[in-house]
């Protein structure tokens, strides 16, 4: 890895008027540092290798620009060997760092989990599937509504896949049984669906539906039988027993009838 991705050197920060670095942390194949620029905060994202995957990640943002739930690009930029990308900073907390204010709260969940999906819907619309919904990759601004971020194992299914067969990129506690088991063929927007089926069971409980391990999970989806033991009163219970399938032909088929299975 060069020295200007563990760094930023003098000359990178003076090349983009880098005034200050706030943050750094990893992300897949990119190296994402929290700058100021201007006297405004931006995420500046470092890609290592840059390829087809990656650009499909930017060509989403390209695409979906108008879209308020998700991250905007202020300028895409070379340096040396590596590509350089600015981006809109999202004021606010990662869903999983405020996971707890939402426990118990079906109401609450609800309404985040139907902003999120009408963020998505355009996505998947156009056969796009993020294929890595989770908390991590939701922020939440000060006001509430959350930003989808992180499309880089996105999926499109009119295009070409960029990943070897029976490899199923994922991150395992927070992905559908399609996914885990590298079912990429069926693999679609219902794959997404699960994933907010298993977000808004872990808000609600604190904790996941099924296991705890990934070893438990996967003997669990292997076994193709999803038993899971929701609170008596919840008040998704009817959301979770229609999206938590296994087969994702059972899953709803469409936005419209997912958001109508949210409680009001």
């Amino acid at each position: 890895m060069p020295t200007i991705a563990q760094s930023l050197d003098e000359g990178f920060k003076k090349a983009f008027g880098i005034e200050e670095i706030h943050d750094f942390f990893r992300g897949g194949q990119k190296l994402v540092f929290i700058v100021s620029r201007n006297g405004k905060k931006q995420a500046l994202k470092l890609f290592v290798n840059f390829g087809k995957r990656d650009l499909r990640e930017l060509n989403i943002y390209e695409q979906f620009k108008s879209l308020d739930g998700i991250p905007k690009i202020i300028s895409i930029e070379n340096y040396q060997n590596d590509k350089v990308v600015f981006e809109e900073f999202i004021e606010g907390s990662s869903l999983h760092s405020i996971a707890s204010t939402f426990a118990g709260n079906a109401l609450k969940i609800a309404e985040l989990l139907k902003k999120i999906c009408i963020t998505m819907q355009p996505i998947w619309a156009d056969k796009k599937v993020h294929r890595d919904l989770k908390p991590n990759n939701i922020m939440i601004r000060p006001g509430g509504s959350p930003v989808i971020i992180d499309f880089g194992i996105a999926l499109d299914m009119d295009g070409t896949t960029y990943t070897d067969t029976g490899f199923q990129p994922n991150s395992w506690d927070f992905c559908s049984p399609e996914q885990f088991l590298g079912q990429k063929d069926l693999v679609d927007y219902r794959s997404d669906f699960f994933s907010l089926g298993l977000i808004g069971f872990y808000l609600h409980h604190q904790r996941l539906p099924f296991a705890s391990t990934q070893q438990d999970l996967n003997k669990i989806y292997r076994s193709k039988q999803l038993q899971y033991s929701p609170e008596t009163d919840c008040k998704l219970i009817p959301f979770f027993q229609e999206i938590l399938k296994f087969n994702p032909s059972e899953r709803p088929r469409s936005v419209e009838k997912l958001i109508e299975l949210l409680p009001t």
